[in-house]
């Protein structure tokens, strides 16, 4: 992996792409007891190239994970949401891609030698305004998991407390939140989290508070795949 992938602050195509793999090893355990479509939101998306990563992991796993996923994406910058909204990227960011997504989920370079998302990406991504300070909850929830990477480290520990309640609410049962590899949760509802390291958290049952574990008690084992 480039370890500039992990500098805080910056974005890429398949940053972090073992967060990408959790997430995608979630949904597969999602889909042996649920047949409804997942959403999943990516809070502080930037500049899109999170949201679409995940679409093109996530579009072609759809054998293994059922319906492929929404996404809901927001930011608060509008002119960053013009730039994911509109989907077509330079080389330089589009080489952070693996070769095989590449050519699946890129269309041709125009004449400027940007790249565009392909549609089948493009249709299972929402892009939006939100501030997760003081914004109503997303009519989208619960989510089956938030990635919020590199967003709470800008925060005081009383604002970080407030985002992760209101993320807390809107996951389902045993979702998952994925933070930036340095980031920690606020003491003030880390409780309702199961810390299962590298930046992944796993929300408790609110009844029990244990953590919800799957048939075969799965705890997200980042496992070495070829595009990671």
């Amino acid at each position: 992996m480039d370890r500039s992938s992990r500098i805080p602050g910056t974005t890429g195509f398949f940053r972090d792409a073992e967060n990408l793999a959790a997430v995608r090893d979630a949904l597969r355990s999602r889909a042996r007891t649920s047949a409804s479509v997942p959403w999943i939101w990516s809070a502080g998306c930037a500049g899109g190239q999170e949201p679409y990563s995940l679409a093109m992991v996530l579009c072609e796993e759809s054998g293994s994970i059922g319906t492929p996923p929404m996404i809901l994406a927001t930011d608060v910058d509008e002119s960053a949401l013009r730039y994911a909204k509109a989907g077509r990227y330079e080389a330089a960011e589009t080489a952070h891609i693996p070769a095989a997504f590449r050519s699946a989920c890129l269309g041709p370079a125009d004449a400027w030698g940007r790249r565009p998302i392909r549609a089948r990406m493009r249709s299972r991504v929402r892009f939006r305004h939100h501030d997760l300070r003081c914004d109503a909850e997303p009519k989208e929830s619960p989510f089956s998991a938030i990635l919020c990477r590199n967003l709470l480290m800008h925060h005081h520990e009383a604002e970080r407390a407030v985002i992760v309640d209101r993320l807390r609410r809107t996951l389902e049962p045993g979702g998952l939140l994925v933070t930036g590899f340095q980031e920690h949760l606020p003491v003030a509802g880390s409780e309702h989290f199961a810390d299962l390291g590298g930046g992944l958290y796993r929300l408790r049952d609110a009844i029990t508070q244990r953590t919800i574990r799957t048939p075969r008690e799965e705890t997200y084992a980042i496992r070495s795949e070829a595009w990671v």
